[in-house]
């Protein structure tokens, strides 16, 4: 090799790595984004304050509980999800039945999409985008208020 192609290979090397640092420094980090994490809610709420629908004047007593129309909760995919509550003196059982198809006169039972809740058992027969609406038998008069924690 001629000492002008050594200098000429020189050159190029040198060249090639000021032009690759230049790039390297016109890069400017504009913005990260971080993405949180997410889990599909197998339930949503239709609202947080339930409204007594329909009073099923029998014996047992059932009311039916929603959100004033539309339904009390809405599920996405079948489950399982598992309720807890404790009812309040005077109420016997909690289930849930189709939303907006309260049968008056009949109890839970005969309603359609009729489904027992067991506190803290988990229920895997509910239907997959379905809307629902509690039923509440009572053996009393009254009821107090009473919540229900749903957990997937």
């Amino acid at each position: 090799m001629t000492r002008a192609t050594k200098r000429r290979s020189v050159w190029l090397v040198f060249g090639s790595i000021l032009i690759i640092a230049g790039m390297a420094t016109a890069t400017t980090l504009l913005f990260t984004q971080t993405f949180p994490s997410v889990a599909q809610a197998g339930l949503t709420e239709g609202c947080s304050a339930l409204v007594a629908d329909n009073l099923i004047a029998a014996t047992p007593v059932s009311v039916n509980f929603d959100c004033g129309g539309p339904a009390a909760f809405t599920t996405v995919n079948t489950g399982p999800y598992t309720p807890t509550y404790t009812l309040p003196t005077g109420a016997t059982a909690l289930s849930v039945v189709t939303a907006s198809t309260a049968s008056p006169g009949t109890q839970c039972q005969g309603q359609a999409g009729f489904v027992a809740l067991t506190s803290g058992s988990a229920v895997s027969t509910l239907t997959a985008n379905h809307g629902y609406d509690y039923c509440l038998s009572v053996s009393g008069t009254s009821v107090t208020t009473f919540s229900v924690t749903w957990m997937q």
